[in-house]
């Protein structure tokens, strides 16, 4: 469902092209019982592609539709499932200083959801020791 998502934010935006190559790297992985892209074979991809995929993500889609802004979420919170938090947060960091609020806001949003990806994470490796 993702990989779809992310061609029609790229077809939407033409300057995502960084972010249509995540999604073509999530088409290519074979999938688990559930559906889901086995995420762990696209981390090399992901490390070249995370710092302009984020960045576009955050300087043009943060700016769009409220539609275009919840996939944009899901797209950082996809490369952040993928350990290149750093990367993202610090495009993500860029759009605090931006003069339309509602900029600001979806910057403020995908970082308390990346606090709480986090902290969820720690929680479930807590309890598994």
């Amino acid at each position: 469902m993702l990989p779809v998502a992310l061609l029609w934010l790229a077809w939407q935006s033409t300057v995502l092209a960084a972010a249509a190559s995540l999604a073509l790297c999530h088409a290519q992985l074979p999938v688990d019982p559930l559906g889901r892209p086995f995420l762990g074979q696209c981390s090399a991809a992901a490390c070249s592609i995370a710092g302009p995929a984020s960045a576009v993500l955050a300087s043009k889609c943060l700016k769009g539709k409220p539609a275009t802004v919840a996939k944009a979420g899901e797209a950082c919170m996809q490369l952040i499932e993928l350990e290149q938090q750093a990367a993202v947060i610090e495009a993500v960091l860029k759009a605090f200083g931006d003069k339309v609020p509602k900029v600001v806001l979806a910057a403020v949003d995908i970082v308390l959801q990346a606090v709480r990806w986090a902290w969820w994470m720690a929680a479930a490796s807590y309890v598994a020791t």
